[in-house]
């Protein structure tokens, strides 16, 4: 038996978290506006018509771990928002805010998600090759190559502050400047 695909309609914010909790598109650099994913039965999901939309905060959690990179026990968001980018030549982005009870679970949180990707990088995994660019105390970005699918190569930017945790992917292998735009809005 196959699972059914979920046609409840998110809304289209989670929690305190809005749209405006993520970056407007010109924050991303030029060329970048915001797309509308209406999602499939094919995804398991529906969307609601608009960039942004409430994600279930266990499917988020499992989801941003690479395929063939070793699980660990992430805390759970107490609210997830995701919100829809497209570039005019085609290109998408995702921006993703995670809200967690406390600063301290959302230190948690990026310490334990960073040293993920750290140990998927040392890996090799032959499912995913990941290649850190960034690794600070509050920011971490990294080249994510899941060799599938039809946009298999991603720069993935996490960002930490105060009780949030902030991500940004980019498809293609041009992300870091469009990750480093969209956090410099977002330090404060």
């Amino acid at each position: 038996m196959s699972a059914r695909p979920d046609t409840t309609v998110p809304s289209d914010r989670s929690g305190t978290l809005t749209r405006d909790s993520l970056p407007e598109p010109t924050s991303l650099g030029s060329r970048w506006d915001y797309r509308v994913d209406n999602g499939s039965s094919e995804d398991g999901y529906q969307g609601n018509g608009t960039p942004a939309m409430a994600r279930d905060v266990d499917e988020v959690v499992a989801a941003i771990t690479p395929l063939g990179c070793r699980p660990q026990v992430l805390p759970t968001p107490e609210s997830a928002l995701e919100v829809t980018y497209g570039r005019d030549d085609g290109t998408p982005a995702v921006a993703l805010v995670l809200e967690f009870s406390s600063p301290e679970v959302a230190v948690s949180f990026f310490q334990r998600r960073a040293q993920v990707m750290r140990t998927c990088q040392e890996s090799r995994s032959s499912r995913a090759t990941v290649t850190v660019l960034r690794d600070s105390p509050d920011t971490f970005i990294a080249e994510r190559d899941e060799h599938l699918g039809a946009t298999p190569l991603w720069t993935e930017g996490v960002r930490r502050l105060d009780a949030r945790v902030f991500f940004v992917a980019v498809a293609g292998d041009q992300g870091l400047g469009t990750i480093e735009s969209a956090f410099a809005v977002s330090q404060g």
